[in-house]
């Protein structure tokens, strides 16, 4: 359940998860506790592992479930810190969508882990500096809006916020304007997050294809999914779903 990401994968989603107030919260604590190698993962890996953790979580049908999934977040995590900032993340992001869904049983989640982890020296270290940035932001007028916390961010849905499209689109307008170099290493992400969004960000792939000197993307099938490859004619046969070339959409 946790989650790995290149360097261009991690600077595209952080710049996205900016968009998610419950993000922004605990940004700049985990931005420390990584700078101070605390942690080995990003801020946006960290947080994409807990929304993986918090949509495990509110789908359980059984509260009993919660200590398992922890156990194995546990098994998986390199340190005991990582588990702990996932852990209390997610508690953050589970108490957000509780506001728009009645039928999760948010106290019983958010109890479990809390009482795992409330022992732990980075446990208060972690909520002090999550409630400072908040009440920093109060200071500033900006009220902390837990809408912008969206599960759906991972469920592949194809919904996706006209905010977030507006800000993908000054991206691309950005990047083309940046050249070749700029271009690829963003539409080889891109094409990651459109399979995830069930096709949404086709357009904006397309804008950044043609904007190349040689465009690199074809409309080739392997395996019911299209490719990416430099290389069609000598590499397709060899392409096979997370294979040599790159998902970009569902056939």
């Amino acid at each position: 359940m946790i989650k790995h990401l290149s360097k261009e994968e991690d600077r595209i989603w952080r710049r996205l998860l900016y968009r998610d107030d419950v993000f922004a919260i605990f940004s700049k604590f985990l931005k420390e506790q990584h700078d101070a190698k605390v942690t080995s993962l990003s801020r946006a890996e960290l947080y994409l592992s807990a929304l993986n953790l918090a949509m495990i979580l509110c789908n359980l049908p059984d509260i009993e479930g919660v200590s398992d999934e922890l156990d194995d977040l546990e098994d998986e995590a390199e340190t005991e810190a990582d588990a702990l900032f996932i852990s209390i993340l997610t508690v953050a992001i589970v108490h957000a969508v509780a506001k728009k869904f009645d039928s999760i049983d948010d106290k019983g989640i958010k109890l479990c882990i809390l009482t795992r982890w409330m022992e732990h020296e980075l446990f208060k270290k972690m909520l002090d500096a999550g409630q400072e940035k908040e009440s920093a932001r109060w200071h500033d007028h900006k009220k902390t809006n837990l809408q912008s916390c969206r599960l759906e961010v991972l469920q592949g849905l194809g919904e996706v916020d006209a905010a977030v499209l507006a800000f993908i689109n000054e991206f691309v307008d950005a990047t083309i304007h940046k050249g070749e170099k700029a271009i690829v290493p963003v539409l080889i992400v891109l094409s990651k997050l459109n399979l995830v969004h069930n096709n949404a960000f086709v357009e904006y792939l397309n804008r950044l294809d043609k904007s190349l000197e040689k465009p690199i993307l074809e409309n080739v099938t392997v395996n019911g999914d299209l490719v990416y490859t430099k290389n069609v004619e000598n590499e397709v046969n060899g392409v096979g779903k997370n294979g040599i070339g790159i998902n970009l959409t569902k056939g």
